[in-house]
């Protein structure tokens, strides 16, 4: 997410963005946004409250970024930033997870592959700031882990489709704001997960 003294303008015209600047202190930058999408909320007067960026990173990623100008100055800043992987993304986290009597995460394990190409399960700490639970979004079932910082959320999703115990990581992103966030909520905001569908199967 963007540092504290960090936001954007937008320059818009028929309803959409035309521009965009960087301003960090007293630096400044034009972004280059000859590849992203914009959608943009206006309030009751017209003016622009909220803008939702969505483009393809390097990586294979579908990138959505919200962000926010609720006082109506002009300076937006980072509100939401979600990453979803697609079919072009090489490598991707994958998980076990032990589950208790009531179906919560009591243990986690990440996914290694040595050398020989043996697969290997290193034990992962769930730290006192980490909570998952499961959720269902457009029909597909989602185990959430969400990470409480000081400015906000961090959340990641997985997916067990074929139910074999192994999850992959398919989703994350960061929110400013209230811990208590409601990820289904977001993900909805963010335009949904329909691109990891065909890393998923």
């Amino acid at each position: 997410m963007s540092s504290s003294n960090e936001y954007y303008t937008f320059t818009f015209a028929n309803g959409t963005v035309t521009g965009m600047t960087e301003i960090d202190g007293r630096k400044s930058k034009t972004k280059f946004i000859g590849n992203s999408d914009f959608d943009v909320i206006t309030n009751a007067a017209g003016a622009v409250t909220e803008v939702t960026r969505t483009e393809l990173s390097r990586k294979g990623y579908a990138e959505t970024t919200v962000y926010s100008d609720a006082d109506g100055d002009g300076r937006f800043t980072e509100s939401l930033e979600l990453e979803v992987a697609t079919a072009t993304v090489r490598k991707l986290e994958k998980m076990r997870f032990t589950f208790d009597a009531n179906g919560e995460v009591v243990g986690a394990q990440e996914q290694k592959i040595g050398r020989n190409g043996t697969v290997v399960w290193k034990n992962e700490r769930i730290e006192a700031n980490e909570d998952y639970s499961t959720v269902t979004i457009d029909g597909d079932t989602y185990l959430v882990k969400t990470e409480t910082e000081r400015n906000g959320v961090e959340f990641t999703l997985y997916r067990d489709d074929n139910q074999d115990g192994v999850w992959t990581e398919i989703a994350e992103g960061e929110a400013n704001g209230n811990a208590a966030v409601n990820v289904v909520e977001l993900v909805g905001l963010a335009g949904g997960l329909s691109a990891a569908d065909a890393v998923i199967g």
